[in-house]
């Protein structure tokens, strides 16, 4: 009797389990599908946005170099030697 009732009981956690899969799948595909066309200010905003974040990569690849480079002249003593006119 409790092998028929747990049998059961998988069996409607797979349908549940399942069906909340596909009907969640769908909405997915069905939001994507209505955000495809967004509105032309939307996409010129997005543009820009995209063009700063661009530019600030490149400021920030910057100024790690600068970072690496003074690491690097800290570590070796190099400070000292340029202080020396090495």
């Amino acid at each position: 009797m409790v092998a028929i009732v747990v049998s059961m009981l998988s069996m409607a956690g797979t349908v549940i389990m399942v069906s909340w899969a596909f009907f969640w799948s769908r909405a997915k595909r069905l939001a994507s599908a209505q955000t495809g066309s967004l509105d032309p200010q939307i996409s010129a905003r997005l543009e820009r946005i995209e063009m700063a974040v661009e530019s600030i990569a490149v400021e920030v690849e910057r100024i790690s170099e600068g970072q690496r480079f003074t690491t690097k002249l800290l570590s070796n003593g190099g400070v000292n030697a340029v202080r020396e006119g090495r």
